[in-house]
Parts: C-alpha cells; sequence; structure tokens
C-alpha cells in the first residue's frame, strides 16, 4: 500500500465511514471484498485502514459495545450489532412529535434539515399550527446541557433569576433536567454556595463546558414545595374561592386552612423564588388573592402596585 497517499480530511473520513458502515449492513454476512469496500466508501485502497480504524473508535455511549470492522487478505468484515445501521422513517405522529420537538429545543436550523431528511416521512409538510400544546420551554441549551450530565462535565453559566436586571455567572456541576408543569429546571451543584439548586432552563442565558469533571453529588430528591421553602422568601396570603384553584396548584403553597380574621376566605404560606413573581399572581387576582404578611412585604408589594399602575396612591390599607 502506498505510504505517500494524501490524508482524508475529517469530513472525509467521516463520511466514508458512514457509507461503509451502511454497505457492511446490507451485505451478506455483513462481509464486502476490498474493491466493493473501497467503492461504497468512496476511498482509494491506500485509504481504507484509515476509514476501517475511525470506524473502530466508535462505542455505544450507554451499553458500551463497541465497532468491530476488520479487514483481511481481501475482504472487509463486520462484527457485531454496533455498527449495523437500519432505515427508520416516523409515523405522522411521531413525525408530529418530532418537528415540536426540534421547534422547542431551539436547535441549530442546519441540524433541524439533516434530522428531518433522515427521519421524517418522504413529504412530510410542517403543520402550519402546532399539534402538540405545552406550557413550558426547554430554553437554548438543553443539548449542551444533557450531554454535560451525561458526560460528567462542569460548566460555567450565565443565569438570570426572576429578580435580576442581568445575568449573574454561576459554577455549576449539572446533576439533572425536571420538568413540571410550570416550567423546565437544571438541577445542579452550586461549586461556590456548595450545595443543590435548581435553575429555570429559559433563563438561563449561557453555557460553557470546562476542562472539570463534576464532583459527584448525589441528587437531592427534593420536591419543588421543599426547595423553595429552602431557598426562597416566604409569605402569608388569604384568598377566596375564586382565587383557590391557582393557589392550590402553585408548588411552594402549603398550610392551607380557613382564615380566621376574613370569613368565608383561606389561608396558607407560600414559598417563593422572587417576590416579583408573587406580586404578579396578586395584581392578576383583581383581589381575589391579597398578602397578609410579613409586612416589609406588604409594603414592598405596595410599592411595586404602583410602579406597575403608574398610578400614584395614598394608603394599600
Amino acid at each position: 500500500m502506498a505510504t505517500n497517499a494524501k490524508r482524508l480530511t475529517e469530513q472525509d473520513r467521516v463520511t466514508a465511514a458512514l457509507a461503509l458502515m451502511e454497505a457492511l449492513s446490507a451485505a451478506p454476512e455483513k462481509a464486502l471484498p476490498i474493491d466493493d469496500a473501497c467503492r461504497a466508501a468512496g476511498c482509494s485502497a491506500a485509504h481504507l485502514d484509515d476509514v476501517i480504524s475511525l470506524i473502530s473508535t466508535l462505542a455505544d455511549r450507554e451499553g458500551g459495545a463497541r465497532a468491530i470492522v476488520v479487514r483481511d487478505h481481501a475482504w472487509v468484515r463486520s462484527f457485531g450489532t454496533a455498527t449495523q445501521m437500519l432505515p427508520l422513517r416516523l409515523s405522522a405522529s411521531e413525525a408530529a412529535a418530532l418537528d415540536h420537538v426540534l421547534d422547542t429545543l431551539d436547535i441549530d436550523d442546519e441540524v433541524c434539515a439533516r434530522i428531518a431528511r433522515a427521519l421524517l416521512p418522504f413529504g412530510w409538510r410542517e403543520p402550519t399550527a402546532h399539534l402538540i400544546a405545552t406550557t413550558t420551554t426547554y430554553g437554548t441549551w438543553y443539548q449542551l446541557l444533557a450531554e454535560a450530565i451525561r458526560d460528567g462535565v462542569r460548566c460555567r453559566m450565565s443565569y438570570r433569576a426572576h429578580e435580576d436586571t442581568a445575568p449573574r455567572k454561576r459554577l455549576v456541576d449539572p446533576l439533572d433536567i425536571e420538568s413540571t408543569p410550570d416550567g423546565v429546571y437544571l438541577i445542579a451543584w452550586d461549586v461556590e454556595r456548595d450545595e443543590q439548586r435548581r435553575y429555570r432552563m429559559e433563563r438561563i442565558d449561557a453555557v460553557t463546558l470546562t476542562e472539570d469533571s463534576v464532583e459527584r453529588h448525589a441528587a437531592c430528591s427534593t420536591s419543588m414545595r421543599e426547595s423553595l421553602a429552602h431557598a426562597g422568601v416566604t409569605a402569608t396570603i388569604s384568598f377566596d374561592e375564586q382565587g383557590a384553584p391557582a393557589v392550590s396548584s402553585w408548588a411552594g403553597v402549603e398550610h392551607i386552612e380557613p382564615d380566621p380574621s376574613h370569613a368565608n376566605r383561606l389561608r396558607a404560606q407560600v414559598h417563593v423564588a422572587a417576590r416579583a413573581w408573587l406580586f404578579d399572581q396578586v395584581l392578576a387576582s383583581c383581589g381575589a388573592i391579597t398578602i397578609e404578611g410579613p409586612d416589609e412585604m406588604r409594603a414592598e408589594f405596595c410599592t411595586y402596585a404602583r410602579e406597575v399602575l403608574a398610578e400614584p396612591r395614598p394608603s394599600c390599607a
């Protein structure tokens, strides 16, 4: 074999490897004569070993099964199932689901197009309206964070909490991504604070992978309410039957009981990550929900309401 042949580019190697794997998957007994293997891969015999070497680096990320392709005197042979490539086309309902997910995850347009060409039914046209309803968003960084969780990589992250005017830097060990009815959250270990935190995915402004591996921390199976009680602020609220359905659905609410100070009303404690969120709920309820305490939060609400309404008021009593 010639030793001075020009090396393939990385893109050419990947293209040739995929073509060879596809040809071997379709060949009887998963074996091809060397000349046929070269034609399938679109490379010369001098480059064939380079292509086979690339295939041999592949392994199933979860199961660990390695791709085995060998070349003997006259044949190229594939062993096991790790290199087997099977055709796949989605049904119409599966295609609608995939189309929705691709749009939700904000994946690069070129990547979306390649996925669509490979998986969606021939002649598929994107629906004019979404066929799947959702109230959650995975933000822009789901794909990178999912890889960081899988590979155990520490991340630098810019995150804007509800009351922040600009994103702030965090150094985190990502643990899990949790989807709830009211949002999608990154569960991560805050390295500087040395404790587990929960970050709303849509408020993550930027993510970069570091060269460090995560320190293994057991993810605490705390509920949303417990997390809010630990890291948030607590208020006492009063509400009538009109506001009861909304309040009972909040993740941070507890101790719902009759309000001893007001007939036909209920009282509860609610843990919130940001005061402004609670203030918005109170304003939107048009009087069905009121803040009973603490007093400093009532005063903050008055200031917040005046700014929102842009109308000075003498008293909040």
